[in-house]
């Protein structure tokens, strides 16, 4: 039976190989963006591996980086080409500011809001992962634009049918309410739990890759450390969010 190890090496050798099409400036615009997605998804489990196999905090974070790198490469060929039309063109593919937060990479966050839609765009995206993830890049700014998080809680709050830890703990933020923080993570935790529940009647935990995106959670690393920047106090470790 392979080791997590053993698979992160294999995983590593594949992601070294896409990575090359990164700075191939000759590579087609319009699939890049996807690559650069599939990309993500690997850094980001190599990440969670080197905390899993060595607990190397260093090289979580910098797996995190080339991570959140991918998403500011594909953002200045967008605009360098003025492609806007492009599928992938769009704020609610959140996870790259996800991987920048939770690195502590937070001037990379900054450029990848500034460089990302600021308008929903229905055929790319949910409005919920649009309001989540323009509501991260916000927070993540010098200089907070409380009506910009307003107008986006007010959209988030439309569109909900049931509901969201996600945006209660993003209302937490906007009203430095630790109680409502903590009850919102909690339940967030419990949807990841319920995640992993769901892959295993699935047969996902079957698959290396998953199986180390499953056991740490960047989205709940990276609401901590928004809670953290807006002032908020953390007295509870959270599972799968490990204290780096």
């Amino acid at each position: 039976m392979f080791t997590l190890s053993q698979y992160g090496s294999a995983v590593a050798m594949e992601t070294a190989f896409w990575y090359q099409t990164v700075e191939d400036n000759t590579y087609p615009i319009e699939q890049f963006g996807k690559v650069t997605l599939n990309l993500e998804k690997s850094f980001r489990a190599l990440a969670n591996m080197s905390l899993l196999v060595q607990y190397d905090i260093e090289l979580f974070k910098n797996n995190l980086r080339r991570a959140a790198q991918l998403r500011l490469s594909y953002l200045e060929r967008i605009h360098n080409a003025n492609f806007y039309n492009d599928h992938h063109y769009a704020t609610g593919r959140y996870a790259h500011i996800v991987d920048a937060i939770a690195g502590g990479h937070i001037d990379i966050a900054q450029k990848i809001h500034q460089l990302s839609p600021k308008a929903f765009n229905k055929g790319r995206e949910y409005m919920d992962d649009y309001c989540f993830g323009a509501l991260l890049g916000e927070l993540t700014q010098p200089s907070l634009n409380i009506s910009q998080v307003d107008l986006l809680l007010q959209d988030y709050e439309e569109f909900l049918a049931g509901d969201d830890p996600r945006f209660v703990i993003m209302q937490s933020f906007r009203n430095s309410d630790q109680k409502q923080f903590e009850k919102g993570m909690s339940s967030f935790i419990e949807n990841h739990e319920q995640y992993i529940m769901d892959a295993k009647k699935k047969g996902v935990l079957l698959d290396a890759v998953e199986i180390a995106l499953q056991r740490v959670s960047e989205d709940g690393i990276c609401l901590l450390n928004v809670a953290r920047q807006i002032g908020l106090e953390i007295h509870t470790v959270y599972k799968y969010c490990p204290i780096l």
